[in-house]
Order: structure tokens, then C-alpha cells, then sequence
């Protein structure tokens, strides 16, 4: 089973301070509540190693790669590659 930490979660916005020796950062899952006793919202503040119940994963490097050279792709270099990648697991399920 996958470890899920806030730190790994798209939502969590870390926000470094100095001199303490723990991650703490925004969760930005849902907008900011706003009550009577204070006039403007605030995110609440997680620490990196806890989790809401609300994971959604971050981007993996690979995933932003594979993006980025997509968008540098016309389309028929990205039908070509999908047709590949489509023969490539084909020939694995046989």
C-alpha cells in the first residue's frame, strides 16, 4: 500500500520556516472558511507527514516529461507514438 503523506499531495502548499524542524504547509483542498470572529478565510495548516483522507498524488517527474514532450509533438508524431506504445503492450498481453 502507498504511503500518502500531505507532502505528497497535490493540495498541500509547503510554506518554509526557519528554524523549525518540521514541514508545514496549506492544505488548499477546499476554499478557506470564513467566520464571524475572523473576517478573512485561512487554509489549514498541515504538517508534511500527516494526511487529510483527501490524497490526490503530485505530478511524477516522468508524467511532466512525457507531457512536456508531447507538447513539442505534432500530431502525427503523437499517433505514431500511440500506435507504437498500443503494439508494444499488445505484443506483452500475447
Amino acid at each position: 500500500m502507498e504511503h500518502k503523506r500531505c507532502a505528497d499531495c497535490k493540495f498541500f502548499k509547503d510554506k518554509r520556516i526557519p528554524l523549525i524542524d518540521v514541514q508545514l504547509g496549506d492544505c488548499v483542498r477546499h476554499a478557506p472558511v470564513i467566520t464571524q470572529k475572523k473576517n478573512s478565510g485561512e487554509f489549514p495548516l498541515m504538517c508534511g507527514s500527516e494526511w487529510c483522507g483527501e490524497f490526490e498524488p503530485t505530478k511524477s517527474r516522468e508524467r511532466i516529461a512525457i507531457e512536456i514532450s508531447v507538447k513539442s509533438m505534432d500530431s502525427e508524431s503523437i499517433i505514431a507514438a500511440i500506435d507504437k506504445f498500443r503494439d508494444e503492450i499488445t505484443s506483452i498481453i500475447r
